[in-house]
């Protein structure tokens, strides 16, 4: 089995290969790289034979990427710029929306399998309070969120081509885990007062969506399906993170506007892609997610609680 994956030296690509390594030691993983992530990527996998990178790829260039798909099974497609201000919207567009039809069509070209892509909770809204794969965003509440709009464009192409190609996809919840290096949220928990959003939001532990990104490939089901843990408060998460007596001052749901309006500010003068509206509108978002389709078809569950995602992210920080 030979096994192609976008985005493969990022934070979920990495336990990914993980995941597929230790599952199926005997089959060769293809990863394409970005030329930024090379001098990285060398001493964390060496000595697997069975790994291979091809660096300096450009998804956004069909014709650099086309000729790695070949006698490729599957294809896991992660890589994505996770920028949300609208001085990258060209650069969100290229590699979010082109980048994903062109591995789509070069998939196609080679006769793949299956893809496996990584969306994001961004796309869905609705009245509901728990929402569900069906819950599309409409285009028109998108516009101001170059991100989440990149994100609803690339599951548009995805639809367009389902006839011709299985393609299944990951929609996560915010995905959290142990990286190598401290996060900006436990980087915020340890300042003291601190300003809590009003928001909430919901968690899954990285390894849990490892699991069940290797189901997506391994499964006949076909479709899309949300990997989401429980919803909580952000002033709730960052009192955990920062196991301080005091939960700080959480602003008022009223204070968005205000907040918006210096973001867009903040991120046009400073080109900065951390406070932008479109994080804004997240923060102080209230939604919950249902990962009932992916326990059913799946019968996939994440297995690790929030305290253990927590205790594995203040472990990795630390060590």
């Amino acid at each position: 089995m030979k096994i192609l994956i976008t985005g493969g030296t990022g934070f979920i690509g990495r336990y990914l290969v993980k995941n597929l390594n230790k599952k199926y030691p005997n089959s060769n993983i293809l990863i394409l790289i970005r030329k930024s992530f090379k001098d990285n990527i060398k001493k964390e996998y060496d000595g697997n034979k069975n790994i291979e990178f091809v660096y300096d790829m450009d998804i956004s260039k069909y014709d650099e990427i086309e000729p790695y798909f070949e006698n490729i099974d599957y294809v896991f497609h992660l890589a994505a710029t996770k920028k949300t201000s609208k001085k990258f919207s060209k650069e969100i567009f290229e590699t979010n929306v082109i980048g994903t039809k062109n591995v789509i069509g070069a998939s196609i070209k080679h006769k793949v399998k299956r893809i496996i892509y990584t969306s994001s909770t961004r796309i869905l809204d609705g009245k509901n309070k728990i929402l569900n794969e069906k819950n599309i965003a409409l285009e028109e509440n998108l516009k101001n969120y170059p991100y989440a709009l990149s994100k609803l464009y690339a599951q548009r192409i995805i639809a367009k081509y389902s006839k011709q190609i299985i393609i299944n996809t990951a929609i996560p919840s915010w995905v959290l885990g142990a990286t190598n290096k401290d996060t900006p949220l436990l980087k915020f928990s340890k300042s003291f007062p601190y300003i809590s959003p009003p928001g909430s939001t919901a968690i899954i532990d990285v390894r849990d969506l490892a699991e069940g990104l290797v189901l997506l490939m391994e499964s006949k089901k076909i479709g899309s399906f949300i990997f989401s843990g429980s919803s909580l408060k952000y002033t709730n998460l960052i009192y955990k993170l920062s196991k301080k007596r005091s939960r700080g001052f959480v602003l008022p749901m009223c204070s968005k506007k205000a907040a918006t309006y210096f973001s867009q500010i903040y991120s046009s003068v400073f080109r900065n892609t951390n406070i932008t509206p479109e994080v804004i509108s997240i923060l102080y978002e209230e939604k919950e997610y249902s990962s009932q389709k992916a326990n059913k078809e799946l019968n996939w569950y994440p297995k690790y609680s929030l305290n253990q995602t927590i205790k594995n992210l203040r472990f990795k920080v630390n060590h």
